[in-house]
């Protein structure tokens, strides 16, 4: 049975009510119900082409979290939403669905189209082997 990575992940990070709250607000910005500068937001990118000797299936997903330029305390701050976001793909729940393998975090980038700043984690995302049932043949009853 082949595991969707994609919606696997998803879930996992649909769980955490502040993770959850950072994803709706990307929806609002995208559908122009909200502007970027005003909300702190959490967008997702996959791709397909993870590195050179990673496990087979694997897949690449970009996490950045995005917060206004002129965001007060009350914001959240990029690195804490990934350091979240790294805590949920590596919490005992996700490790028995996925494997995730942070490879690398970049430094804040301000992003003038948006007036935001940023910053980003990539992470390797593998299925987990299978765990095949081990079977004792049935004897008969003395």
């Amino acid at each position: 049975m082949d595991v969707d990575l994609r919606f696997e992940v998803f879930n996992l990070i649909y769980r955490d009510r502040a993770l959850r709250a950072l994803l709706l607000n990307y929806a609002d910005v995208l559908d122009g119900r909200s502007a970027a500068e005003e909300n702190c937001f959490l967008a997702l990118q996959w791709a397909e082409d993870p590195a050179e000797g990673a496990v087979p299936g694997s897949q690449v997903l970009t996490a950045r979290a995005h917060m206004p330029r002129d965001a007060s305390s009350g914001h959240w701050c990029p690195d804490d939403v990934l350091q979240r976001l790294r805590a949920v793909l590596e919490s005992d729940v996700a490790v028995a669905l996925v494997a995730a393998r942070c490879t690398g975090v970049s430094p804040e980038v301000i992003d003038l189209s948006g007036d935001t700043t940023f910053t980003s984690c990539r992470f390797e995302i593998a299925p987990v082997p299978s765990r095949s049932i081990r079977r004792t043949p049935l004897e008969p009853a003395p």
